[in-house]
């Protein structure tokens, strides 16, 4: 499974130029050999999943597991990510959305890149009004 992940993880540059030199072009048989793929991805996650998940539940009931309280699997498939999260406290199964933060949603604020230096410019501004005043 690893090999196939870093093959996938390399994206547009290995794999799917393999795909396109196989199909010689025709983009919806390159499409086909992708989805393929995709789909037996899908496959090798889920049954990934069936045999560890059991063994991590297991660990929690038993009484080598009574120090951990929680642990995670993180399933992905394609650019999907799927975080499968076990609590010794919960009971049942809940399904959440993760947040995510849109760009658009954050208030506009000014970037601090750094020292401002923005009281160098009124010195120089009271600097050249002066230096008017001191003429006339």
């Amino acid at each position: 499974m690893e090999p196939c992940r870093s093959e996938v993880s390399k994206g547009p540059t290995s794999l799917e130029k393999r795909f396109e030199w196989l199909c010689a072009g025709d983009s919806k048989a390159k499409q086909d050999f992708l989805n393929h793929f995709l789909e037996h991805e899908k496959t090798f996650v889920i049954e990934g999943a069936r045999q560890r998940i059991p063994v991590l539940l297991e660990h929690l009931r038993s009484n080598t597991g009574a120090n951990t309280h929680k642990t995670a699997e993180v399933l992905k498939i394609g650019n999907h990510e799927l975080e499968v999260a076990v609590d010794r406290s919960a009971s049942g199964v809940r399904l959440e959305e993760p947040y995510v933060e849109h760009a658009w949603a954050r208030p506009l604020t000014t970037l601090d890149t750094g020292a401002s230096y923005q009281w160098v410019f009124w010195v120089l501004g009271a600097i050249f009004v002066l230096f008017l005043f001191a003429r006339h």
